[in-house]
């Protein structure tokens, strides 16, 4: 294991790369990958040289590669949980109560991540007490200071808190590397609707069921963005609370919706933000959610042959990833991680990207709704664009109820998926979808010229193909799942 230096140590890296642009540090949340690879791998049963089951560390690690050859980092990190002990547990011994117990293979798998990556050479931090996310934000933080680019590789909505003009998030989803959505504040504000230095006073309101921690009651993924785009933040909310009683609060709320023709809900938010223990819930939420951005990361990039860059050394990275018998990603580990890194490559020119949200919706027999525009002949999912200071939730909803005229139950989210578009040449879609259930009948309205019911896993139609390539085959993971 490496030690860190002290922070008097470590000279002050350089933020430029040799081609003048500011240099790029890699975080990687090793424990989200691993999570991700042991469910969507487990049907391989991939053993290593020893029998020891190894499908999630080889995802992980194949992962990791495909982001290291996309991205060129000048430096990267792996984030670890402390898995013995939990600062967030002493905190509240009921954080993340209700998570199914972890399975066996994927329990030894994390154990051993750590090692596969320091045995490869690579820079890792166990922050104690703490976990990955600590690492990514402190990473962040440390981009910040340093004057580099950063990009965070999870699938952890946390993160978002983290994202700037310095940072963006890789968040992955059902289809790898190229199929996820690279966030940066104009991107995450698009997809969610929410703004990258208002998330974590959002996800506080919001609360976090998967970490059992209940969000404000009544405050939920449509009115919490609104509260805090004309608020400007919950600092401002609670001043006006207490120093006003919330007189401005309801007036800049009533004034919003009025303005955009819809019902006035500043006095029934200020209900309950007043609500005993409203205000509690939202600090103690604050408190847990906030990563920690003052670890030592040990970054020295400027040292040569320090830990956290590349190349690394070409006979260990054989033993370790030979060790796995997948002949493939040895393969590509010598050549990305041991061959001098290439600068990254001129980007092309971005195509236009077309923000919008669509809702799978199921009927009693499973069959999912799909529609088609009177000026396409491929079926898509009901949905739309978002409308100024809509969430994608908000318009999935009332994009269905305008094309086909219902109204939905169960909706969850499925995730952000990215496509050619359909109707547009060269322009990218971008979607948040959501899934749902009705037991309603759709009736084409709007510019919508055909509803129907399609059978998911043999679809009779021809499709956009956002839905044919991205949604379905997340759509049928998720079911098997």
């Amino acid at each position: 294991m490496h030690t860190h230096p002290s922070p008097a140590q470590s000279p002050t890296p350089t933020s430029e790369s040799p081609s003048g642009e500011r240099r790029l540090l890699l975080a990687v949340d090793a424990p989200s990958l691993l999570h991700r690879h042991h469910h969507a791998r487990a049907h391989t049963d991939l053993r290593d040289r020893h029998g020891r089951p190894a499908w999630a560390l080889h995802g992980m690690l194949r992962q990791i590669l495909e982001a290291i050859d996309l991205f060129a980092p000048d430096a990267l990190i792996f984030g670890l949980d402390d898995r013995v002990t939990s600062q967030r547990e002493r905190f509240y011994p009921s954080y993340k109560a209700g998570r199914a117990a972890k399975d066996a293979t994927l329990v030894d798998q994390l154990d051993r991540a750590g090692a596969l990556l320091d045995a490869l050479g690579f820079l890792t931090l166990t922050p104690p007490g703490l976990e990955a996310d600590d690492v990514n934000a402190s990473a962040a933080a440390w981009a910040v200071e340093h004057d580099w680019r950063c990009v965070l590789i999870t699938s952890d909505r946390d993160s978002f808190a983290h994202i700037s003009e310095h940072t963006q998030v890789l968040r992955l989803i059902n289809g790898g590397i190229s199929a996820s959505p690279l966030l940066n504040p104009a991107r995450l504000q698009a997809l969610y609707g929410v703004a990258a230095h208002h998330y974590l006073d959002f996800a506080a309101l919001r609360g976090d069921a998967s970490d059992n921690l209940p969000g404000v009651p009544g405050i939920g993924e449509k009115t919490a963005p609104l509260l805090l785009s004309q608020m400007g933040s919950m600092q401002a909310v609670w001043a006006d609370i207490d120093h006003c009683g919330g007189a401005n609060l309801v007036a800049t709320l009533d004034s919003y919706c009025e303005e955009h023709g819809l019902r006035r809900i500043g006095s029934t938010l200020l209900k309950r933000l007043t609500a005993p223990g409203a205000r509690e819930r939202y600090q103690f939420n604050l408190a847990i959610m906030s990563g920690r951005t003052d670890l030592d990361l040990g970054l020295t990039p400027d040292v040569p042959g320090s830990r956290g860059l590349l190349p690394l050394d070409h006979d260990r990275v054989a033993r370790v990833v030979d060790f796995l018998g997948v002949g493939s990603t040895t393969a590509l580990a010598l050549r990305v991680l041991t061959e001098p890194p290439a600068s990254a490559p001129e980007p092309e020119p971005e195509p236009e990207r077309i923000v919008v949200a669509g809702m799978c919706v199921r009927d009693e027999r499973g069959q999912l709704l799909v529609v088609r525009k009177a000026s396409s002949q491929l079926f898509q999912l009901p949905g739309g664009k978002l409308e100024p200071g809509e969430t994608p939730l908000a318009a999935g909803l009332r994009e269905t109820r305008e094309e086909v005229g219902l109204e939905l139950t169960g909706v969850q989210e499925l995730g952000c998926f990215e496509a050619p578009a359909a109707n547009e040449p060269g322009a990218i879609v971008e979607s948040t979808i959501f899934t749902a259930s009705t037991s309603g009948t759709p009736v084409a309205a709007a510019e919508i010229a055909e509803a129907r019911w399609i059978d998911p896993a043999s679809p009779d139609v021809a499709l956009a193909p956002l839905l044919e390539l991205r949604v379905l085959p997340a759509l049928l993971a998720d079911a098997v799942g």
